[in-house]
């Protein structure tokens, strides 16, 4: 009995992901607006009622997706610098595994570029956000080594991340609205140049 559970409870996790690969697929392509959860359902090759006994609305599938979306973002990045050891060798690295990731997969950031502010709003505090705030924790744990380790000076760690952030976001979508003709790596260099060295000369 408890296989039998199991083996049921495999099957639904692996329809679910099913489903919001196919949401990612779909959204990245037609955008939030014009993509209907048949779509959805066809690129999954499931009965339409079948996503709604996953997900309670459209809205609520481009949340999730969104999630996922981060998750697998922060996976590939963690992957490329997991065995750096300099501190600050990391955080360049950091974004140049970052825009990586964004190359080898552009539905990703695509989505998140394309439809982020497009679907219903959810309070950044909602437990769906987690991958957004273990990403962000994951960017200032390594800003905030460098500076405990004396190769970057003392400011708040927490701001350092999120202009951190704020850069690979901008480059991103740069990138995305150019029809992935510009050159990130480039550009991440003339901003991080601005972030690094600051204005003053």
């Amino acid at each position: 009995m408890v296989r039998h559970l199991k083996t049921l409870k495999d099957k639904e996790l692996k329809v679910k992901e099913q489903i919001i690969f196919a949401a990612l697929e779909v959204f990245s392509k037609y955008g939030y607006d014009k993509t209907t959860i048949s779509d959805i359902a066809k690129q999954a090759d499931i009965a339409d009622g079948t996503v709604y006994l996953y997900f309670h609305s459209k809205n609520d599938l481009a949340v999730y997706t969104y999630n996922k979306a981060i998750k697998i973002i922060l996976l590939e990045i963690d992957k490329q610098i997991g065995e750096i050891e300099n501190p600050l060798a990391k955080f360049y690295a950091l974004l140049d595994a970052a825009i990586s990731v964004f190359e080898e997969r552009p539905n990703l950031i695509t989505f998140i570029v394309t439809n982020m502010f497009r679907f219903p709003k959810v309070p950044i505090s909602d437990p769906i956000f987690d991958s957004f705030r273990e990403f962000m924790d994951y960017i200032q744990k390594i800003c905030q080594e460098a500076i405990d380790k004396g190769f970057l000076r003392e400011v708040d760690s927490e701001i350092l991340a999120y202009h951190s952030h704020s850069l690979l976001d901008y480059v991103a979508r740069l990138w995305v609205v150019s029809g992935y003709e510009i050159e990130m790596i480039p550009l991440k260099n003339k901003m991080l140049e601005v972030l690094m060295y600051g204005l003053i000369p």
